[in-house]
């Protein structure tokens, strides 16, 4: 509107003084747009802080929403929309898909001889071994108390068999220790059941 405003004033003036006039007003008015423009700029980079500030709280959140507290791999929740998602995609792409459910051998009487406070220490050291042991697009969680559940999507059941041998195998071979306390714990064996997705089954079947 400025501009328009000059370039119209500026074909009616008829000597220097008016050019004069018409030209500093037309500075103090591009003097006020650049402050302007330059806080408009400072106000836009806080926000953009803000914004990016925001989406790692929800990012933490969704990620805490998903993380089994104790192990750091995803939980029952996440493990429950996962296995939709996995199964939906099997569907439409035709591929295979299995699952391993891991129940650690009498769990409850590791417990009662080491303590809790132990056992929850087990329990992590196998959370880890078991995402030591998979690959791709594979997924692992707590499925609930001592059990851990892994999906192993596009992996026919004589990979699904082979991964389950090596996570018992390499599971079994570990004897473990408690350095803080300085107790020798002995071996920690796990059972694992695989099941193959079949076409038309529910999550609630699979499993």
């Amino acid at each position: 509107q400025t501009l328009s405003s000059f370039s119209e004033k500026m074909e009616g003036a008829s000597d220097i003084s008016d050019i004069k006039s018409l030209i500093s007003h037309l500075l103090d008015e591009t003097k006020k747009r650049e402050s302007a423009t330059q806080s408009m700029q400072t106000s836009l980079e806080s926000m953009a802080l803000e914004m990016k500030k925001l989406r790692a709280e929800v990012s933490k959140l969704n990620s805490e929403a998903t993380t089994d507290s104790l192990t750091k791999v995803n939980n029952r929740r996440a493990f429950d929309m996962e296995i939709e998602n996995f199964i939906s995609s099997s569907k439409a792409e035709k591929k295979p898909l299995c699952l391993l459910l891991i129940d650690l051998d009498d769990f409850k009487r590791f417990n009662e001889q080491f303590g809790h406070t132990i056992g929850d220490k087990v329990l992590r050291f196998v959370a880890t071994l078991l995402k030591n042991n998979i690959k791709g697009c594979d997924s692992v969680a707590r499925f609930a108390g001592e059990q851990f559940a892994i999906l192993l999507p596009e992996t026919a059941c004589e990979g699904a068999y082979i991964v389950a041998e090596n996570i018992r195998e390499r599971l079994s071979k570990q004897t473990l220790s408690d350095s803080a306390e300085k107790i020798e714990l002995g071996t920690v064996t796990a059972s694992i059941g695989v099941a193959v997705y079949k076409y038309g089954e529910s999550a609630e079947q699979l499993i």
